[in-house]
């Protein structure tokens, strides 16, 4: 991601207004049943996501964004809400930050909320599972670009990541329709070697 990326996300971010995100409707639905423990929020904006995860006993979320404004805020949100969300500057694209990631640490949970990872992405994702962990991916789909015109290149083609690469279960693939928005959510599950 450029510095340009980065000054386009945080001037998003500092425009919205100081009012916590609500919880997105996947995690929404799936919050009690989602594993507890170690917890890493990719592409996490100012928190919708993590703030829900943050609340559930024994959670130790990570929230990991590109843009330092989002994470401020989101910052600002958990001291309101009385949780604790470490707050981790990352880029995405940046492959070495990533490796460093995966080398210090493996979660129960990773979760992904209105972001189109690569599949490389995705798989270097999945492989930072500890067995039995999972991945809850919710994004936008094409029925969201051809209703809403929102660009194609961030919506997930039908059925983008299945089959789910060698040692992982997909257990759930959906495509819904949510206030207005088109996603396609999956759930993914670490198996043992």
């Amino acid at each position: 991601m450029s510095q340009a990326d980065q000054d386009k996300w945080d001037k998003r971010f500092a425009s919205k207004p100081m009012t916590a995100p609500g919880t997105p409707g996947f995690i929404a639905v799936m919050l009690g049943q989602l594993p507890t423990g170690r917890v890493l929020d990719l592409a996490c904006g100012d928190g919708a996501a993590a703030l829900a995860l943050a609340g559930v006993n024994g959670n130790q979320v990570t929230a990991a964004d590109v843009s330092p404004e989002a994470l401020a805020r989101l910052g600002r949100f958990a001291g309101e809400a009385g949780v604790v969300v470490n707050l981790l500057p990352l880029d995405v694209d940046c492959e070495t930050a990533l490796e460093a990631l995966a080398a210090s640490q493996s979660y129960e949970l990773i979760v992904i909320c209105h972001f189109k990872p690569s599949p490389e992405l995705l798989n270097q994702l999945l492989g930072m599972l500890e067995v039995g962990g999972q991945l809850v991916l919710s994004t936008f789909n094409l029925e969201h670009h051809r209703q809403n015109g929102f660009p194609k290149r961030f919506c997930l083609a039908p059925e983008a990541f299945l089959p789910a690469p060698a040692g992982i279960d997909c257990a759930l693939h959906q495509s819904v329709e949510r206030d207005g928005r088109f996603m396609d959510d999956y759930l993914f599950v670490k198996k043992a070697c």
